[in-house]
């Protein structure tokens, strides 16, 4: 779900237009970052 993957990647890109979707898609989403490790720029993990 990235633009580089636009031109770049062969992948199939959908457009949706479903608002209920996009709430759901969004919450899913953010669960899943909070959820994520935070890398730094160096490739070390940060901990909280």
């Amino acid at each position: 779900m990235d633009m580089r993957s636009v031109y770049l990647d062969t992948e199939m890109m959908l457009f949706i237009e479903c608002k209920e979707l996009n709430e759901t898609l969004r919450e899913h989403t953010e669960r899943l970052k909070l959820k994520s490790r935070q890398v730094a720029s160096d490739g070390t993990i940060e901990f909280e």
